[in-house]
């Protein structure tokens, strides 16, 4: 008998994917509030951080000024594989 194969996403209030579920995601919420952490306490510069964390400066930006991974998951939904 096949053993059936699930793995849990993080939904928003929306019903979309978000965070580490998001098809796309290249950070951790992890990664995401040791971000913020480091900016915030050590004064890192966007360019240090995206050096640090292997993404643009853009993305960077977005995390700090909270335009992105700004809601934590609402909704977890179980999906096979």
């Amino acid at each position: 008998m096949p053993v059936k194969k699930y793995k849990t996403i993080d939904l928003n209030a929306d019903g979309n994917r978000c965070g580490e579920s998001h098809p796309i995601a290249k950070l951790t919420w992890k990664e995401v509030d040791a971000i913020r952490d480091a900016r915030e306490e050590k004064g890192l510069t966007y360019r240090e951080l995206a050096e640090r964390y292997g993404v643009t400066l853009w993305c960077i930006r977005d995390v700090c000024n909270y335009r992105s991974w700004c809601n934590r998951p609402v909704y977890e939904k179980r999906i096979k594989i």
